[in-house]
This record gives C-alpha cells, sequence and structure tokens, in this order.
C-alpha cells in the first residue's frame, strides 16, 4: 500500500509540475518610443522586479506564470559600469495615472497585464510612458489647415485648407417660424418633434443665436447672454447662460462645397449643440470636435436648409440670413380667404407643429 501511495504522490507531482509549466508563456515586450536608450528593461512582478525581467539581451521576452502582473519600464543609460546599478542607471517610464493600463496607484504607477494560462506566447505593445500601442498618432500637422490636430505627430494627408468665402458667407440665424427645428426617420421629417411658431416665442433664445461664417474660413456660434439649454449640459430645460464648450468659445472655422459644410471646432455647431454625425450628446464631454451638415440653398441664397443623419434619424433645420430676418416683418395668420379666421394682414400661413394649416373653417365644404 505504501508503494502504491507512493507512486500516486508523485504521478500528482509531475502533473502538478507539468500544468505549472504550461501555464507559462512567453511574454514579448514590443515598446515603442525607446530608440534613445543605451539599453531597455521590462521589470516586474514576476521577475520581483530585479530590473532584469525582460530586455535587449533576452529579445524583450521573458517566461512569466499565468495571472495579473505588473511592471514598469527601464531606459538605461550605458555609460559606465550600469550593469551593477541598472535602476539608478535608468529613466523610469510608469503608466500614465488614470490611464486605461494604469493599476490605479498614484504612488507606484505601474503597468497592467494579464497572462491567461494557456501556455500561448503573447506581445504586449505600448508607446513608453502612455497606454498606446504606438507613439505615431496621425492626423494633420498644418497648424494653418482647418482641421490641424497638435497631437498628431505624424502627417497623414488629410489637411484641409479654406478657399474662396462662399457666396452665402455672412451671419444665419434659425428661421423664426413653425418647423425651423424638425426631427423623424427621414430628412425634411418632423415625424417625432418639429417646434411650433409659438416656440419661437417661447424659445426666443434659441432663436436670436446666430451662426456665423466669416469670409476668412472661421466660424462662430455668437449665443449672447442666454441660450436654450437641455438636460444633458446638466441644467433645467429652458433659457439660460450658454455652457461650455457649447458657449461660442471654440476657435472654430468651416469648409464647404456645393452639397456639405463642415464645422471645425469642439463645440461649434448649427441649430442644435446636442446633434453631431451619428449621435446626440449625453454630457457636455462628447462635443464632436468637427461636424460635417448636408445642406441645400434656396430664395436667392437667403436659406439654407440643414440636415444632418444622428444614427436613429434625421435633424433638419432651416436657417435664415440675419438680414432677410430683420428686413421683412412677419405677421403670422390663416391666409385662405374662405376661412372664418382669414387675416388679410398676415405675411406667412400659420401652422402648427404637425405643419397643418391653422385656419378655421364654417363648414367642410370650405376646407381646402
Amino acid at each position: 500500500m505504501l508503494s502504491i501511495s507512493k507512486q500516486i504522490k508523485n504521478l500528482l507531482t509531475v502533473v502538478v509540475f507539468l500544468g505549472l509549466v504550461s501555464a507559462q508563456s512567453v511574454v514579448t515586450f514590443d515598446l515603442d518610443g525607446v530608440d534613445e536608450c543605451g539599453f531597455v528593461s521590462v521589470t516586474g512582478t514576476w521577475d520581483g522586479w530585479s530590473g532584469w525581467g525582460a530586455h535587449t539581451d533576452s529579445g524583450m521576452a521573458a517566461d512569466i506564470p499565468a495571472g495579473d502582473h505588473e511592471f514598469i519600464i527601464l531606459c538605461v543609460n550605458t555609460e559606465g559600469e550600469w550593469w551593477n546599478d541598472i535602476w539608478g542607471s535608468s529613466t523610469v517610464y510608469n503608466a500614465p495615472i488614470d490611464g486605461s493600463c494604469w493599476n490605479g496607484n498614484t504612488e507606484y504607477p505601474n503597468y497592467l497585464f494579464n497572462v491567461d494560462g494557456s501556455g500561448d506566447s503573447a506581445t504586449i505593445s505600448y508607446c513608453a510612458g502612455t497606454c498606446n500601442a504606438s507613439c505615431t498618432i496621425e492626423g494633420c500637422t498644418d497648424e494653418t489647415a482647418l482641421n490641424y490636430n497638435p497631437d498628431a505627430n505624424a502627417d497623414d494627408g488629410s489637411c484641409e485648407y479654406f478657399g474662396d468665402a462662399p457666396g452665402w458667407a455672412g451671419t444665419w440665424r434659425l428661421a423664426p417660424e413653425a418647423n425651423a427645428l424638425m426631427v423623424g426617420p427621414n430628412p425634411n421629417d418632423g415625424t417625432w418633434w418639429a417646434n411650433s411658431a409659438a416656440d419661437v416665442d417661447a424659445r426666443a433664445c434659441l432663436f436670436d443665436d446666430e451662426y456665423v461664417f466669416g469670409e476668412d474660413g472661421s466660424f462662430n456660434n455668437e449665443l449672447g447672454s442666454e441660450t436654450w439649454l437641455e438636460g444633458w449640459q446638466g441644467v433645467a430645460e429652458g433659457c439660460g447662460a450658454p455652457v461650455a464648450p457649447h458657449d461660442g468659445s471654440a476657435d472654430a472655422s468651416y469648409a464647404y462645397d456645393d452639397a456639405t459644410v463642415t464645422v471645425y471646432g469642439t463645440g461649434a455647431f448649427l441649430g442644435l449643440a446636442k446633434v453631431y454625425n451619428g449621435g446626440e450628446c449625453s454630457s457636455p464631454d462628447d462635443a464632436a470636435a468637427s461636424i460635417t451638415y448636408d445642406i441645400t440653398l434656396s430664395d436667392n441664397d437667403e436659406t439654407m436648409t440643414v440636415l444632418i443623419h444622428f444614427g436613429g434619424g434625421y435633424w433638419t433645420f432651416k436657417l435664415k440670413t440675419a438680414e432677410s430676418i430683420d428686413n421683412s416683418e412677419i405677421v403670422w395668420g390663416c391666409l385662405d380667404s374662405n376661412a372664418t379666421n382669414y387675416d388679410p394682414d398676415a405675411t406667412d400661413q400659420l401652422l402648427d407643429q404637425w405643419g397643418n394649416l391653422v385656419c378655421v373653417y364654417a363648414s367642410c365644404d370650405d376646407v381646402p
């Protein structure tokens, strides 16, 4: 019996040993931003912070057991006998505090990773000192371009420049009428909601907002002391002081073609602050760096119909030039002389929020 027990014990030992061996993985650290280092070493929990975990001479690879691990990156100055004190000869790259790769410890901000126990080899890629896989950030690097990206360090050819100003450059406002703001499943569709004529007065702080397209390619939201606010901005719905970044403070610009206009600048917008391409803001932090709108000009370029798809449907905004609004005295009323409430002084047909004529008839035979 004793002999059999010893055999079983030995077998279990072998099984456990094999399990531990299979749980290890060869992990390679693919690090960017360390070209100026004379020697690079990744050290962490698996090597007891010895300074010699995975390094230049090991091909930046190490056998690491299964489980959660932490590490930092040593950028070694190889002057003198640095190998006798690799820590003292190194610049340490920690994980950025609050980054997705950070361990949550502000005193020792280490990188985190996990070895899953499958035994499969793995590669961990970082730009040293960041949570990014690469130090290369592509974008427009020309400061004179409309879409200049100050974070980019590799130009991707996407720079856009302002040409000649369009004939419609100038100051625009929402048309002071029903259906100037509409939302529905299709373009030019107010099935889900549209402003009424009464909303023009109730939301006067919105209808006096100005969208200024400069001759030099600049764009400004001129909102005055009050604009229409909504709950997603962290305030009660109604007129109030503009909330950043949708407060006109953006250093904004615009680009255009025959069918679209793009406003550049975080917080710059047309129509409603919350709407961007593919979505609607749930907080001010969601503000887009740029927004592209489909536009159609009419009425001798005094009216601009603006469309934007936000994912679930379309918002339609009707803008008028500030000059055309200021030069026209609009009197809303029923324009049908067959109606009992016909108003001979009215200049524009009054519509309800569904786009129906606000006219009253003595009989059904009089209804057009």
